[in-house]
């Protein structure tokens, strides 16, 4: 979701300091003989801080946790890749929102079971629709 972001960048909600705190606590896990469990506990305690207030944060903001995000998990052989939405259900999506905004809900709610059948979920989040597999993908 991190991706998703564009707000402008707010004085309000700058997350250096917590990254910049979340990368001291990661590097004394790492020199404590590659305490592995503790370092992975960083990186997840910060997305779980993060994500409640993910919407508040500007577009360079999220894009900078994002990067040390991928970065951390990369020391681990984890790679994170977003999945290939295919055209089919990008259409239906659009389509949805169409009918969201006239106030046709209950055609939307049809192309919601609709493309729920076909593997995917909606989330409606305010910057629009957040598409993504049920089910593991692979590329």
């Amino acid at each position: 979701k991190l991706t998703f972001v564009k707000n402008k960048e707010s004085k309000i909600m700058n997350y250096e300091a917590q990254t910049t705190e979340a990368e001291k606590r990661f590097q004394a896990a790492m020199e404590d003989d590659f305490n592995i469990p503790e370092a992975l506990a960083v990186i997840f305690g910060s997305i779980n801080e993060i994500n409640p207030k993910i919407w508040e944060l500007g577009k360079k903001s999220a894009k900078s946790i994002a990067k040390w995000i991928k970065e951390k998990l990369a020391i681990f052989g984890i790679e994170l890749a977003m999945p290939k939405i295919p055209l089919k259900i990008k259409l239906f999506v659009r389509k949805r929102e169409l009918f969201r905004g006239s106030q046709q809900f209950a055609q939307a709610d049809a192309l919601r079971k609709q493309i729920e059948a076909l593997g995917y979920t909606i989330e409606d989040l305010p910057r629009g629709p957040f598409v993504w597999p049920t089910e593991s993908y692979n590329d």
